[in-house]
């Protein structure tokens, strides 16, 4: 296990067994057993933790922070001749979430004050970029806070990432031409005139990869888990760009969102714009991405 050992023998008394859980191209997962009878979860990339796991880690700690929804959490995080590894605790989980409680942590999740003392601020971003699936995802911090400051942010680092990854289109085309509608002076499509929210847009900490292999539940206690982040701090109706592929999103799960995070007019009409960005990314990744 590389480098990670060094952490199990300083921490746990070494390592007594490993049990290899999830393959990818770009990583693995394993649970480790330690001979002072604990478990952890132990992720494995073959590129530098700056290029992923870090992203991810950063990711954990901000939505761990906010109090609102369990997730792993970090131990140790570092290089060595392998590539990078990620420790945190294990969870042993179980069936998705009740809807109800799902919603309610989520809603928690998005009404919690920032850890990052830019998102409180106002400005949109995140310390570290990560990535979505290996995927790169860019989080420069905005220069000003407010809605067209968002959409500038999701225009640059959403759309028009996203478009140079993807082989010249007219999907290509149709991305540019919706980020610059997006970035027109005064005029941010979507989120002014007919459907801009009810305030002004603000950062809330966001999952970042939000869709049903990354959403569980505690043994036991049935207590909602989400797992694997990209996160950062955006408008929270972007964190519904994968809603098509996200079970669970009943009307018991809204009820109880909506208690923390009530509906904007122009909801929908939003929600396809970030639908379709995900459609893009999933593209641009070309089966990096479940």
């Amino acid at each position: 296990m590389g480098g990670a050992e060094a952490w199990f023998e300083q921490n746990a008394g070494g390592v007594a067994s490993i049990s290899g859980i999830a393959r990818s191209d770009w990583a693995s997962c394993s649970r480790v057993e330690t001979k002072d009878g604990r478990r952890f979860f132990v992720k494995r990339s073959n590129r530098p933790s700056e290029a992923m796991l870090a992203g991810e880690a950063a990711s954990l700690q901000a939505i761990g922070a906010s109090g609102t929804v369990m997730t792993p959490r970090v131990h140790d995080l570092g290089d060595d001749n392998y590539g990078s590894f990620l420790v945190c605790n294990w969870l042993e989980l179980s069936n998705s979430p009740a809807p109800a409680a799902l919603g309610d942590a989520l809603g928690r999740l998005h009404a919690a004050e920032p850890l990052a003392p830019e998102a409180r601020a106002g400005l949109f971003g995140f310390p570290v970029d990560n990535t979505i699936g290996a995927t790169p995802q860019p989080n420069p911090w905005t220069d000003e806070d407010g809605t067209e400051a968002w959409s500038r942010f999701f225009a640059d680092h959403r759309l028009r990432a996203m478009a140079a990854r993807l082989p010249a289109s007219r999907l290509t085309e149709d991305v540019e031409t919706l980020a610059a509608a997006l970035c027109r002076p005064g005029a941010p499509a979507l989120f002014s005139g007919t459907f801009a929210p009810a305030l002004p847009i603000r950062p809330t900490i966001l999952h970042g990869d939000l869709w049903s292999g990354n959403v569980s539940s505690v043994a036991g206690s049935g207590d909602p888990v989400i797992l694997d982040p990209a996160s950062y701090y955006g408008h929270h109706e972007a964190e519904w760009g994968m809603s098509w592929c996200m079970r669970g999103l009943t009307a018991d799960f809204w009820t109880a969102y909506r208690c923390h995070i009530p509906k904007d007019p122009g909801f929908e009409e939003r929600r396809a714009l970030y639908e379709a960005s995900w459609s893009s990314s999933m593209r641009a990744g070309e089966g990096e991405h479940p």
